[in-house]
């Protein structure tokens, strides 16, 4: 999947962080990425529900920033639907800015990721997948970032949302479907240059 770059946001010594979500998967696990400034990109997280739903945490500190006309490519599974979207923030850790991670699968009315933070001052993102076309309501605080579905040769849907954390605790995603969903979840918590 390929994503085109709009505007400069994603300028050097920020970090750019992708979310994928597939339906039905074949082919084994492997994710990966690359983009047209030769940044390097880690798969910070991976979760599945079998080969019924998968979903992946992606992120990178930009050394080349990306403007327009660039491009962010991700390498993921064979797959009957998929969904990709890339944000950039600011203030993450260059180096050693993944804290923990966490990830979960089920068939339940809504997801549960646990993660604890371990160290102050963090960004937790979170991101599910769902194995048919669902409303996904994020859980407050949580900042939602995207949520939709895909028709595709078939449907699922997909959620994404971030959040602050200022002191170390324990923090748990857990967006609620409309209906039972086969899904897939995962979280990452980033280290902020401040923590």
């Amino acid at each position: 999947t390929v994503m085109a770059v709009t505007g400069n946001q994603a300028t050097a010594g920020s970090t750019v962080v992708i979310r994928v979500a597939l339906r039905d998967t074949s082919g084994g696990s492997a994710f990966s990425a690359t983009d047209s400034r030769g940044n390097t990109y880690t798969v910070d997280v991976a979760a599945n529900n079998g080969t019924l739903t998968r979903v992946a945490i992606i992120s990178s500190s930009i050394t080349t920033g990306l403007g327009s006309g660039d491009w962010i490519q991700v390498i993921h599974p064979a797959n009957q639907g998929s969904a990709v979207r890339a944000d950039v923030y600011s203030g993450i850790a260059a180096t050693g800015r993944v804290v923990t991670t966490g990830t979960g699968a089920g068939f339940s009315a809504g997801a549960s990721v646990a993660v604890n933070t371990t160290v102050e001052d963090t960004v937790v993102v979170g991101v599910v997948g769902t194995r048919n076309n669902s409303s996904i309501t994020q859980p407050a605080p949580w900042i939602g970032l995207e949520s939709g579905s895909v028709s595709c040769a078939s449907n699922m849907g997909r959620a994404a949302a971030w959040r602050a954390v200022h002191t170390a605790s324990a923090v748990t995603y857990n967006p609620s479907f409309a209906v039972t969903e086969r899904w897939s979840a995962a979280v990452v918590v980033y280290r902020t240059i401040s923590s």
